[in-house]
């Protein structure tokens, strides 16, 4: 048995890396895995636009390229990284900079649409003395068949579509499977959940929240925090300090804590950094924000929607106290949008929340999701998005309500 697996999900452009990531992770128990999106040129690293239409996640990634000081975040948070399971979804290219980011994983996983692809990809992790545990060829159509079952694991994985990810796949599920028997079950001393005042797998599962599709993990919705936050008032009324553990595949408890409960110290757990639990900074608004984000804010009828974006696709944690959101009109709701750690986006939002505003609101793919599918006809017109109210002082929009709002192109 392996302490601790360090696996690069690997595979040519298009082969469906990132949704096979993200479907394996739903087949994980929270508390064994962390997902590293490490492909800066490709759809994974937006933060679940996998799950959207073709359409909309083309128009809403944006692609990127490797810098060193990317390669080097993407690496030290593998070394960092204390699950029993930590997935590496890297760059669909053999390069210098997917191999500095493989050197640091232990295993790998193969995917390829052509046997050319595919054994170019097992040449290269076995060059750097990687164990390949599976090999998969991946269709858009067809059955899923298993070869061999046997590290490595050999066989066809079909349907690895963003809008309707496989999520019965067996030979995905046989995977799951094998890492759970290889890896350890960690001492919750070691991965932080002995200490967390509120484990959100643990009152998730007290919610009796819905279970993903196909997953083992369940879904946080915008129904539901109203009952998030009662409930960590009844267990955390008095605590000065709240430590937050669940590793939640969706932002909003997190974002709901964040915007809240201004009176405590909040703290979220990263497995990834080291000592684990990250404090989310006190910071205040500046004129046009500070230079260690981009930001974008657009004045709206009613709102302002500010956009933030990581500088070469990195941001240090040492430098969360620094952050600096830029002034907005406080009059009026927020619905904030952009792709960072839970950590960052929850000192944003904190640092608004402290202006009791009408309302703050962020996106979440989940219903942006959702509501593609009941409205097709939008895929190739006006690009729109939809965001959760995770904070409202307004006595007309409640907490969880749903807004559909135009993103830019």
């Amino acid at each position: 048995m392996h302490s601790h697996l360090k696996i690069a999900i690997c595979g040519a452009p298009n082969s469906g890396k990132s949704v096979f990531s993200h479907v394996l992770a739903s087949l994980l128990p929270r508390n064994r895995f962390t997902l590293i999106e490490g492909a800066p040129d490709g759809i994974g690293v937006n933060g679940g636009l996998y799950q959207l239409p073709t359409s909309v996640a083309k128009r809403l990634r944006r692609k990127g390229s490797f810098v060193p000081k990317y390669v080097d975040w993407i690496v030290r948070s593998v070394r960092q990284s204390t699950a029993s399971i930590t997935l590496v979804d890297i760059g669909g290219k053999i390069s210098p900079e997917n191999m500095q980011i493989m050197q640091s994983c232990s295993h790998v996983i193969v995917l390829g649409r052509t046997r050319r692809q595919i054994l170019s990809w097992i040449h290269f992790a076995q060059t750097h003395h990687l164990t390949v545990l599976a090999i998969l060829h991946t269709l858009l159509q067809g059955e899923d068949t298993l070869y061999s079952e046997s590290i490595p694991i050999r066989g066809v994985v079909t349907g690895l579509k963003r809008d309707q990810p496989p999520f019965n796949s067996m030979v995905i599920q046989r995977i799951a499977n094998l890492l759970l028997t290889l890896s350890t079950t960690d001492d919750p001393r070691l991965d932080g959940s002995m200490l967390a005042d509120i484990n959100l797998s643990k009152l998730a599962e007290k919610l009796d929240l819905p279970i993903n599709p196909g997953g083992i993990d369940r879904r946080w919705t915008p129904e539901s925090l109203s009952e998030l936050l009662q409930n960590i008032d009844n267990q955390c009324h008095n605590n000065k300090q709240i430590l937050l553990w669940g590793n939640a595949s969706s932002g909003l408890p997190y974002h709901t804590v964040a915007a809240n409960l201004l009176n405590q110290r909040i703290r979220y757990y990263d497995p990834k950094i080291n000592p684990g639990y990250v404090p989310l900074a006190d910071v205040d608004m500046g004129i046009n924000g500070d230079d260690l984000l981009e930001w974008e804010r657009k004045d709206r009828s009613g709102y302002t929607h500010i956009h933030f974006r990581l500088k070469e696709g990195v941001f240090d944690v040492f430098d969360l106290p620094m952050l600096k959101p830029p002034f907005i009109d406080t009059k009026k709701g927020l619905i904030l949008t952009g792709r960072g750690m839970w950590w960052l986006t929850g000192t944003i939002l904190r640092c608004y929340a402290r202006y009791k505003l009408p309302w703050i609101a962020v996106l979440n793919t989940a219903e942006i999701s959702e509501w593609y599918k009941q409205h097709p006809q939008k895929n190739d017109s006006k690009l729109y998005g939809v965001a959760v109210v995770i904070m409202t002082n307004s006595p007309t929009i409640q907490l969880g309500t749903t807004m559909v709002f135009p993103l830019a192109s």
